[in-house]
């Protein structure tokens, strides 16, 4: 070999070299970090997964998608090195929604995270013992949550979630609701609608978060519990009992 061709290759190698990430002499505070996320532990019912990696000044560093059959391999990205908000939400653009929000230390070379997603959706269960619905419209619940940005900031506006009317297996009526997790159970109400003796539709209004409140439900807990009110119901008394399916707790309240 030439000492002119050996000469070229050298230079060839120095120069790729300062361009590197994989050398030990160079300055590696311009190198990205590799970052290695874990979702062995998601449930498969939770059918993707949105990842957003945000930069400590709220850049869009990132954003990705995992479908259920990769949940038990490890995720690999590199992102510039930053304290880096790792935003990952489950079931999107459905009301089964699941999340986790991570502050990844991606300062150095490499980072290694396991993942879990929470539940962040309660169904509440509005059953009205003794009635099969005869003059009973329509119930609803009014909520001060409506949704959440990517980075898990709660979107604050009125949200009215209709509930969904069934019989169950003893005859009687039966509400469900699905809510998202709220920043705050002071506002909630249960609203009935009904016709009164005189054909006239009445609706009356209940509150929902001072019930809930006085139960101990935990709107902070990492994953939401479902709700269960049994009611008894009659146009001139509606008896409640509120009971949290993992709370030993219930109330009974009489309007």
């Amino acid at each position: 070999m030439s000492r002119i061709l050996l000469f070229s290759i050298l230079a060839s190698y120095t120069v790729l070299s300062l361009f590197s990430c994989d050398s030990i002499m160079e300055d590696r505070s311009a190198c990205p970090c590799f970052v290695t996320l874990d979702f062995s532990g998601t449930d498969t019912s939770i059918k993707r997964l949105d990842l957003w990696f945000l930069a400590s000044d709220g850049e869009i560093l990132a954003r990705d998608t995992i479908l259920k059959e990769s949940y038990l391999l490890p995720y690999n990205v590199r992102l510039a090195k930053d304290m880096v908000g790792c935003h990952v939400w489950g079931n999107p653009d459905t009301d089964s929604l699941y999340y986790s929000g991570t502050e990844l230390d991606a300062t150095g070379e490499t980072v290694h995270e396991y993942i879990e997603v929470c539940r962040e959706y309660a169904d509440i269960y509005l059953i009205l013992d003794g009635s099969e619905g005869d003059g009973i419209l329509s119930s609803w619940i009014t909520c001060s949550t409506s949704g959440r940005g990517i980075d898990g900031e709660y979107i604050e506006q009125e949200h009215i979630v209709s509930g969904i009317k069934e019989i169950n297996s003893d005859g009687n009526l039966f509400f469900r609701y699905r809510i998202i997790r709220q920043k705050s159970m002071e506002k909630m109400k249960l609203a009935v609608s009904t016709y009164s003796y005189e054909g006239s539709k009445v609706v009356n209004s209940y509150d929902l978060g001072g019930w809930l409140s006085a139960i101990g439900y935990d709107m902070e807990a990492e994953n939401l519990e479902d709700v269960v009110i049994g009611a008894d119901f009659s146009f001139s008394c509606f008896n409640i009992e509120v009971e949290a399916w993992n709370i030993k707790k219930s109330i009974v309240i009489t309007i």
